[in-house]
């Protein structure tokens, strides 16, 4: 990346540490955290890893959070699917808990946003029924490995559009 780009990078990371050091000190319990899932008893299974940037604590509550450098989505659902994976792999490592799961946006402006998360069990169901999906698109050929249009890739307000579509 061009001397811009690197610029405007290291002002929105300062603007972002700038305010976290204004703001209330959680405990943080790991970061880059690895995690491996597997989901479903009788019948289909499905494994699913990742790596969560941060779990903190905040009395309680053990916080997912994932950062994003890009600009905050106006539809908050483009990750809903990852930050599920996360919250029921932090529900595992601990069963005591509450989890709750957030969204920080970097660029240009910090933007924090709360996901809403249903219940583990719902969680499970949902990523079973995705994962029957994709095998079965992947079974037919139809299961492409970029979007089909680059809009998708703008609207997700992701910043690498040349690598989600290169021409």
């Amino acid at each position: 990346i061009g001397p811009a780009e690197r610029a405007a990078i290291a002002r929105d990371l300062d603007r972002y540490l700038e305010q976290r050091s204004l703001a209330r000190e959680e405990e943080i319990a790991g970061r880059e955290v690895p995690f491996f899932l597997h989901v479903g008893e009788n019948g289909p299974t499905l494994f699913i890893r990742g790596q969560i940037d941060v779990l903190a604590e905040d009395g309680d509550t053990i916080v997912v959070r994932d950062y994003k450098y890009s600009r905050a989505a106006e539809e908050g659902s483009a990750y809903q699917l990852q930050m599920e994976c996360y919250a029921l792999a932090a529900a595992e490592a601990y069963p005591e808990r509450r989890i709750r799961a957030e969204l920080v946006f970097l660029r240009d402006h910090t933007e924090r946003r709360a996901v809403p998360l249903p219940s583990s069990e719902r969680i499970r169901s949902h990523l079973l029924e995705v994962g029957r999906q994709m095998f079965a698109a992947r079974a037919s050929n139809g299961y492409p490995k970029n979007p089909a249009d680059r809009s998708l890739c703008q609207k997700l307000g992701w910043g690498y559009i040349r690598q989600c579509r290169p021409r």
